[in-house]
């Protein structure tokens, strides 16, 4: 198989299983909606990127742990011919092109790239395909999943040859919401989200759990609104 330069994997849960992992509000409705322009907005700024993307969601994803199915993820990535691949998930709510462009830059010059989010995991992690064969092993073993996930990355791979992005908060709660909502940089990005949102109240939820989430190499258009006040309810 020919050799291309690099790929992102999209590693993500459809929405419907998201807002059943994740309580960011108390209405199941408004939790379900928020998933899907969760996801949607994150597989818009990767396909903005003009950067090849693999969306590989819980129907796709083959393992008995996260260490596995990520692991197995990369596995597919570079059967498909990558030299090297950039993984993501969906809750980075700060994540734009430019990081992942950076990403696969630094990838063309190190073995591996790393973005850290503010709860001690990881938002980014990337790797160029020999380098992750040899590194494989301890990749699976590392403690996903927790806050002691960045702390092991570092111990584990160091410093040496690596790139590092910036921190970026993920959105995983209810109170991750209220945070970065009195945060002045990512407040505009999160209100976005919270507008589409309100948008997406005039659609029958049985449209919503029926659409595909998991579609690889498809156009959206960005989902965009004006600043707005959310109610947890």
């Amino acid at each position: 198989m020919d050799q291309k330069n690099c790929a992102i994997i999209y590693f993500t849960r459809s929405s419907l299983s998201e807002s059943r992992k994740k309580k960011w509000f108390n209405s199941y409705e408004k939790n379900l909606r928020f998933a899907r322009t969760l996801i949607s907005k994150t597989r818009q700024n990767l396909l903005d990127t003009g950067i090849d993307v693999l969306e590989i969601d819980e129907s796709l994803q083959v393992g008995n742990t996260f260490g596995n199915r990520i692991a197995n993820a990369f596995d597919f990535g570079f059967g498909r011919g990558y030299d090297s691949l950039i993984l993501v998930g969906n809750d980075a709510v700060g994540l734009l092109p430019s990081h992942l462009i950076e990403a696969k830059n630094a990838l063309e010059n190190t073995s591996k790239v790393f973005g850290a989010n503010s709860h001690g995991g990881a938002y980014l992690i990337g790797f160029q395909k020999q380098e992750f064969y040899v590194s494989q092993t301890a990749f699976v073993q590392l403690p996903w999943q927790t806050n002691e996930l960045w702390e092991a990355i570092d111990s584990n791979f160091g410093t040496s040859g690596n790139a590092f992005l910036e921190i970026l908060p993920d959105l995983n709660s209810k109170m991750d919401i209220i945070y970065l909502l009195g945060d002045v940089k990512q407040a505009p990005k999160l209100n976005e989200l919270l507008a589409s949102v309100v948008a997406d109240e005039n659609k029958p939820l049985v449209q919503i759990v029926s659409n595909r989430d998991s579609i690889a190499f498809h156009q959206l258009k960005p989902l965009r609104g004006p600043p707005v006040r959310f109610a947890f309810c």
